[in-house]
């Protein structure tokens, strides 16, 4: 990213993902660091944040668009995906990862 960056072919900017400023269809790739529930949130709440995310990623999405999601709750996750609001993500792959001894869930997904 740093050398796209110097020349100016990137830009990265954080926003709540309850209402992000984009038009429908405008973002090529999502990629996210999800609250795990635990420094901040929790389960309860992220049961009702992960699927207004997902809305809201569905919405600005264009086709082909990769969303690439780092979690702890794989449950809420899992759920998501067999939801079929959101049939048109397909899961590409789901990877375990230990963030500093959570196990957590790198989960990526494409829009059809």
């Amino acid at each position: 990213i740093d050398d796209h960056a110097k020349h100016g072919n990137v830009t990265i900017l954080q926003w709540t993902v309850k209402k992000l400023p984009f038009r429908d269809n405008q973002v090529d790739c999502i990629i996210s660091d999800l609250p795990f529930g635990h420094r901040h949130s929790n389960f309860t709440k992220n049961q009702k944040l992960y699927p207004l995310m997902m809305k809201e990623f569905t919405r600005v999405a264009n086709t082909g668009c990769r969303a690439v999601l780092l979690t702890m709750e794989k449950g809420i996750m899992r759920r998501i995906i067999r939801d079929t609001e959101f049939n048109c993500w397909t899961l590409m792959n789901s990877l375990p990862v230990d963030v500093g001894g959570f196990d957590a869930e790198l989960f990526i997904f494409q829009k059809n």
